[in-house]
């Protein structure tokens, strides 16, 4: 018997051996409880229990190295599964609340520091830091630390900072400025500035656009109508899941400047053209867009190409006028959906720097000015690259896209796209719902536009709005003559953030960009 109960036993560790073998290696026997007691006691009388540092015992200038170093950190991801997987980064408001508190702690802290752990230089430095390291800016360096300008450019600076204080004092202090941001888009003499919406305790973006003499607000309104009104009544309506909204408008106009100060959400994510150059959104614009592009994926390029066309014909349901300024940097990205932006550029008369339409000789339609650069912008999400000729051939295309092997499949479906859009058979540019309607885009689901904040209700206008919008349909037609007119004759494209660099003028129709 004794033999027996012992070969059964040797039999049942084999089995147990037996069965973790080739599975697990890192399965072992378990430890007998008393000699876990024993090896715990040895560790903590070799090491020692160490007590962590309280508040007061933090080093000021390690903090502010720490806060410094993650302010321009980049906090955006290059696949959409990551922006709707992170959708508390992209909510509209920031901790305000928490954020004084901070302040508070940080100054009651500071107060009881003793002399040596710091300079005042230092503690100055901390308070006025804003805590909350995804929306920290401290002396808005763009990253390198030192920020070198003109004296023209300290002036001008300066000038568009006293505009917008002014209009805020105007608007009953209901914002506050929270840093002057550097030049982030191609347009000259606009800035952009963080504010604190104090009545919502929210972030905004609010820039501030000079106004061309003959803006369409002042010239072709009455002068007992109010053109803030109208537009706010106008661009209110525009409410939809791929529109990026404009939450609050106003005009600036004496002897010396005219402009228009915006507003419009906080978004740490960026454009659609960051997302491409996989660039922070505060960078320059001189600097963030001269790094190798890289082409996105062939179904965020389905989903993108969708919300953008989706855009495009509920303006087009509502009796907008054309985009005219359809680029990949007026595509913003918010919760992994593509908003389009930059409405107002038309409304206010501002001149567009697509030069895709206005150095074509071909395109004579005005409705045909944002097909055609959508064109543009499918092949640029494909590639990363943006195209060199206003309208290009298919054969050039065709062999371009071989050498992204990244689209795959559907290069045949993308190709029939550009064609329809670059070379059409029947010569009759297509419309956005034909668009729509091929198979690259036709079969996307969009989860936006069944949620319940959507309303396909029509809101009815006021007599001045709807005057407001033929004028400046009038105005987009008579530019895009002029502009077909100048192309007849010789002339330079507008500077690449490259030949900004180098003061080097490309040839005309050498290289094409999008701005």
């Amino acid at each position: 018997m004794f033999k027996f109960n012992k070969a059964a036993q040797q039999q049942r560790i084999d089995n147990r051996n037996s069965a973790v073998t080739g599975h697990d290696p890192f399965v072992r026997p378990p430890v007998p409880e008393k000699k876990v007691r024993n090896i715990m006691k040895k560790l903590h009388k070799a090491n020692g229990l160490k007590r962590s540092n309280s508040a007061i015992e933090f080093d000021v200038s390690a903090l502010t190295a720490a806060n410094r170093r993650q302010i321009y950190s980049s906090n955006r991801s290059a696949s959409s599964e990551q922006d709707n997987s992170d959708l508390s980064e992209h909510s509209e408001k920031s901790p305000l609340v928490s954020a004084r508190l901070d302040n508070l702690a940080r100054l009651f802290f500071s107060k009881s520091m003793p002399a040596e752990t710091g300079s005042r230089d230092t503690i100055d430095s901390v308070l006025t830091t804003r805590p909350n390291i995804k929306y920290q800016y401290s002396a808005l360096d763009s990253g390198n630390g030192i920020v070198e300008r003109s004296p023209r450019e300290r002036a001008q600076r300066e000038k568009a900072l006293n505009a917008t204080q002014e209009w805020i004092q105007g608007a009953n202090g209901r914002y506050e400025v929270i840093a002057h941001l550097d030049e982030i888009g191609s347009r000259h003499g606009k800035n952009w500035f963080l504010v604190t919406d104090a009545s919502v305790r929210t972030d905004r973006l609010q820039t501030l656009l000079p106004l061309p003499p003959d803006c369409v607000a002042f010239e072709d309104l009455p002068p007992n109508e109010c053109a803030r009104e109208i537009l706010m009544e106008l661009l209110g309506s525009l409410h939809h899941p791929y529109i990026y909204p404009v939450l609050d408008l106003g005009f600036l106009r004496n002897s010396s400047y005219n402009y228009a100060c915006l507003v419009t959400p906080f978004n740490s994510r960026g454009s659609l053209k960051d997302l491409i150059y996989k660039a922070q959104w505060n960078e320059p614009w001189a600097r963030k867009y001269t790094r190798k592009p890289n082409g996105l994926p062939v179904s965020q390029v389905q989903r993108l190409g969708r919300q953008i066309l989706e855009a495009l014909l509920f303006l087009k349901e509502r009796g907008f006028p054309l985009h005219g300024h359809l680029h990949s940097g007026n595509v913003i990205l918010q919760n992994g959906a593509a908003r389009l932006s930059g409405l107002e550029n038309g409304l206010l008369g501002l001149s567009s720097r697509i030069n895709a339409v206005m150095w074509s000789r071909s395109v004579t339609e005005i409705e045909n000015v944002d097909i055609v650069c959508f064109g543009h912008l499918l092949y640029e999400m494909c590639t990363g690259q943006e195209l060199t000729t206003p309208k290009p051939s298919m054969r050039v295309l065709e062999m371009e896209l071989q050498h992204y092997p990244q689209i795959g499949q559907t290069r045949k479906q993308i190709l029939e796209i550009l064609g329809l859009i670059f070379e059409p058979p029947s010569g009759v540019c297509p419309s956005v719902e034909d668009l729509v309607l091929c198979d690259l885009f036709r079969s996307i689901d969009l989860r936006e536009l069944r949620g319940p904040c959507f309303s396909t209700i029509k809101p009815s206008l006021s007599r001045s709005t709807l005057n407001l919008l033929q004028a400046v349909k009038k105005r987009q037609c008579a530019s895009l003559g002029h502009s077909l007119s100048e192309a007849n004759s010789p002339c330079t494209p507008p500077s690449t953030p490259h030949d900004r660099r180098t003061d080097v003028l490309p040839a005309p129709y050498e290289v094409f960009r999008m701005y």
